[in-house]
Protein backbone atom coordinates (compact mmCIF):
# COMPACT_ATOMS: atom_id res chain seq x y z
CA UNK A 1 0.00 0.00 0.00
CA UNK A 2 2.72 2.49 1.21
CA UNK A 3 4.61 1.44 -2.43
CA UNK A 4 1.38 2.23 -4.22
CA UNK A 5 0.76 5.84 -2.05
CA UNK A 6 4.45 6.35 -3.23
CA UNK A 7 4.27 5.63 -6.98
CA UNK A 8 1.13 7.64 -7.42
CA UNK A 9 2.49 10.83 -5.75
CA UNK A 10 5.79 10.74 -8.27
CA UNK A 11 2.57 10.20 -11.11
CA UNK A 12 1.62 13.81 -9.88
CA UNK A 13 2.95 17.05 -11.16
CA UNK A 14 6.01 17.96 -9.24
CA UNK A 15 3.84 21.82 -9.40
CA UNK A 16 1.01 20.48 -7.91
CA UNK A 17 2.98 18.51 -4.97
CA UNK A 18 5.28 21.54 -4.44
CA UNK A 19 2.61 24.32 -4.72
CA UNK A 20 0.93 23.96 -1.06
CA UNK A 21 3.71 22.24 0.69
CA UNK A 22 5.71 24.75 3.20
CA UNK A 23 5.22 27.25 5.78
CA UNK A 24 2.43 29.21 5.39
CA UNK A 25 1.32 32.49 7.71
CA UNK A 26 -2.67 32.39 8.66
CA UNK A 27 -4.12 35.98 9.03
CA UNK A 28 -6.54 36.95 11.28
CA UNK A 29 -9.76 37.77 9.31
CA UNK A 30 -11.24 40.64 11.55
CA UNK A 31 -7.71 42.53 12.01
CA UNK A 32 -5.50 41.26 9.70
CA UNK A 33 -2.65 40.59 11.80
CA UNK A 34 -0.58 37.19 11.44
CA UNK A 35 -2.21 34.30 13.79
CA UNK A 36 0.00 31.11 13.48
CA UNK A 37 2.79 29.75 11.11
CA UNK A 38 1.54 26.33 9.93
CA UNK A 39 4.03 23.31 8.27
CA UNK A 40 1.87 21.89 5.69
CA UNK A 41 4.04 18.59 3.95
CA UNK A 42 3.02 15.78 2.08
CA UNK A 43 3.34 12.62 3.76
CA UNK A 44 2.86 9.13 1.37
CA UNK A 45 0.50 11.61 -0.59
CA UNK A 46 -1.45 13.02 1.94
CA UNK A 47 -1.01 16.67 2.60
CA UNK A 48 -1.09 16.98 6.66
CA UNK A 49 -0.68 21.11 8.40
CA UNK A 50 1.22 21.19 12.22
CA UNK A 51 1.18 24.73 13.88
CA UNK A 52 4.33 25.35 14.58
CA UNK A 53 4.43 29.31 15.89
CA UNK A 54 1.50 31.65 17.21
CA UNK A 55 1.41 35.27 16.97
CA UNK A 56 0.02 36.52 20.00
CA UNK A 57 -1.65 40.03 21.58
CA UNK A 58 -0.13 40.95 24.72
CA UNK A 59 -3.86 40.20 26.54
CA UNK A 60 -3.61 36.55 25.52
CA UNK A 61 -2.12 33.20 26.59
CA UNK A 62 1.57 32.87 25.68
CA UNK A 63 1.27 29.08 25.14
CA UNK A 64 -2.11 28.28 25.14
CA UNK A 65 -3.88 24.75 25.08
CA UNK A 66 -6.70 23.60 22.67
CA UNK A 67 -9.34 24.61 25.45
CA UNK A 68 -12.61 24.44 22.69
CA UNK A 69 -11.43 20.73 21.41
CA UNK A 70 -12.52 17.59 23.28
CA UNK A 71 -10.38 15.10 24.98
CA UNK A 72 -7.83 13.86 23.93
CA UNK A 73 -7.15 17.28 22.50
CA UNK A 74 -8.50 19.53 24.71
CA UNK A 75 -4.92 19.06 26.83
CA UNK A 76 -3.13 19.71 23.58
CA UNK A 77 -0.67 23.16 23.24
CA UNK A 78 -1.54 24.55 20.24
CA UNK A 79 1.93 24.66 19.01
CA UNK A 80 2.90 21.41 17.92
CA UNK A 81 -0.93 20.51 16.95
CA UNK A 82 -2.05 18.75 13.48
CA UNK A 83 -4.79 21.08 12.47
CA UNK A 84 -4.93 19.93 8.53
CA UNK A 85 -5.01 16.11 7.64
CA UNK A 86 -6.14 14.02 4.83
CA UNK A 87 -5.95 16.18 2.35
CA UNK A 88 -5.37 15.05 -1.32
CA UNK A 89 -4.25 15.87 -4.56
CA UNK A 90 -7.42 15.79 -7.03
CA UNK A 91 -6.84 18.30 -10.41
CA UNK A 92 -5.36 21.22 -9.10
CA UNK A 93 -7.30 21.09 -5.86
CA UNK A 94 -6.22 19.14 -2.65
CA UNK A 95 -9.16 18.17 -1.36
CA UNK A 96 -10.90 14.57 0.95
CA UNK A 97 -9.67 16.11 4.24
CA UNK A 98 -10.55 17.99 7.52
CA UNK A 99 -9.23 20.92 9.05
CA UNK A 100 -9.67 21.75 13.31
CA UNK A 101 -9.86 25.29 14.23
CA UNK A 102 -8.43 25.40 17.69
CA UNK A 103 -10.34 28.76 18.64
CA UNK A 104 -13.74 26.64 18.74
CA UNK A 105 -12.65 23.02 18.75
CA UNK A 106 -14.32 22.51 15.22
CA UNK A 107 -13.17 20.47 12.56
CA UNK A 108 -14.44 20.74 9.52
CA UNK A 109 -14.28 19.50 5.91
CA UNK A 110 -11.77 21.33 3.95
CA UNK A 111 -9.95 21.84 0.45
CA UNK A 112 -7.21 24.01 -0.73
CA UNK A 113 -5.69 25.44 -3.71
CA UNK A 114 -2.43 27.40 -4.25
CA UNK A 115 -3.16 30.77 -6.34
CA UNK A 116 -0.91 33.24 -7.05
CA UNK A 117 1.51 32.30 -4.77
CA UNK A 118 -1.37 32.64 -2.04
CA UNK A 119 -2.40 29.11 -0.06
CA UNK A 120 -6.56 29.45 -0.38
CA UNK A 121 -8.06 27.57 2.70
CA UNK A 122 -11.56 26.35 2.75
CA UNK A 123 -13.15 24.97 5.61
CA UNK A 124 -17.15 23.70 5.65
CA UNK A 125 -19.70 21.80 6.80
CA UNK A 126 -21.60 19.57 4.11
CA UNK A 127 -21.27 21.72 1.30
CA UNK A 128 -18.63 23.63 0.75
CA UNK A 129 -20.80 26.46 0.17
CA UNK A 130 -21.03 26.55 4.09
CA UNK A 131 -18.02 27.53 4.84
CA UNK A 132 -15.45 30.35 4.86
CA UNK A 133 -12.16 30.64 3.00
CA UNK A 134 -8.85 32.57 4.69
CA UNK A 135 -6.17 33.10 2.13
CA UNK A 136 -2.42 32.32 3.98
CA UNK A 137 0.99 33.61 2.69
CA UNK A 138 4.11 32.19 1.77
CA UNK A 139 6.67 32.21 5.02
CA UNK A 140 10.03 30.91 5.42
CA UNK A 141 11.05 28.32 8.18
CA UNK A 142 10.58 29.57 11.52
CA UNK A 143 13.09 30.14 14.16
CA UNK A 144 13.32 26.52 15.74
CA UNK A 145 14.57 28.73 19.31
CA UNK A 146 11.30 30.54 19.28
CA UNK A 147 7.73 28.74 20.24
CA UNK A 148 5.44 32.34 20.35
CA UNK A 149 5.87 35.44 18.89
CA UNK A 150 4.06 38.73 20.65
CA UNK A 151 2.34 41.68 18.45
CA UNK A 152 3.18 44.74 19.08
CA UNK A 153 0.35 47.75 18.31
CA UNK A 154 1.41 47.88 14.74
CA UNK A 155 0.91 43.86 14.56
CA UNK A 156 5.14 43.39 14.21
CA UNK A 157 6.46 40.51 16.09
CA UNK A 158 8.33 40.13 18.32
CA UNK A 159 9.70 36.90 20.22
CA UNK A 160 7.86 36.07 23.22
CA UNK A 161 7.94 32.92 24.31
CA UNK A 162 11.10 30.07 23.36
CA UNK A 163 11.07 26.38 22.96
CA UNK A 164 13.67 26.40 26.27
CA UNK A 165 10.53 27.59 28.20
CA UNK A 166 12.32 31.16 28.96
CA UNK A 167 9.94 34.31 28.35
CA UNK A 168 10.69 37.14 26.50
CA UNK A 169 11.55 39.86 30.15
CA UNK A 170 8.90 42.34 30.97
CA UNK A 171 10.76 45.49 29.81
CA UNK A 172 12.01 43.74 26.62
CA UNK A 173 7.95 43.55 25.98
CA UNK A 174 7.69 47.21 27.33
CA UNK A 175 10.03 48.44 24.95
CA UNK A 176 8.58 46.79 21.72
CA UNK A 177 4.97 48.18 22.79
CA UNK A 178 5.68 51.82 22.57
Amino acid sequence: MKRLALIAALSLPSSALAGAEGYWKTIDDETGNPRSLVHIKLEAGVLTGTIVQLYRQPDEDRDPLCNECEAPLSTQHIVGMRIIDGLRLEDDTWEGGTILDPGNGSTYKCYLSEQNGKLEVRGYIGFSILGRTQIWHPATAPDPAIRTYLLDTQGNPMPLSFTDGTQASEGEIAEHMK
